[in-house]
C-alpha cells in the first residue's frame, strides 16, 4: 500500500510503501515517518495514520508514536 508523504531530504512530496516505515513519530510538533534511507512528513495526521495502518501490524507504542511490527 502507497502512502503519499513529504520527502524532507529532496523537499518534494511523494509516495512510499507502508512495508518500508520503521515507525512514525511526534517530534517537538512535527510528525515524522521514519524508513531506512530517509524522513518524511505525513500529509495527515498521527491519528490518521494510526486508524490507517493499524491493520497492516503497525502499534501504538504511546500517544506520540507508531512502530512497524514487521520490521521489529
Amino acid at each position: 500500500m502507497q502512502i503519499p508523504v513529504y520527502c524532507t531530504t529532496t523537499n518534494k512530496t511523494t509516495t512510499i510503501d507502508i512495508e518500508d516505515i520503521l515507525f512514525i513519530n511526534l517530534h517537538g510538533n512535527k510528525i515524522m515517518i521514519q524508513t531506512a534511507d530517509s524522513i518524511y512528513r505525513p500529509l495527515t495526521s498521527l491519528k490518521d495514520y494510526a486508524e490507517l495502518l493499524n491493520e497492516h501490524g503497525f502499534e501504538k507504542l504511546e500517544n506520540s508514536t507508531l512502530i512497524n511490527l514487521k520490521k521489529l
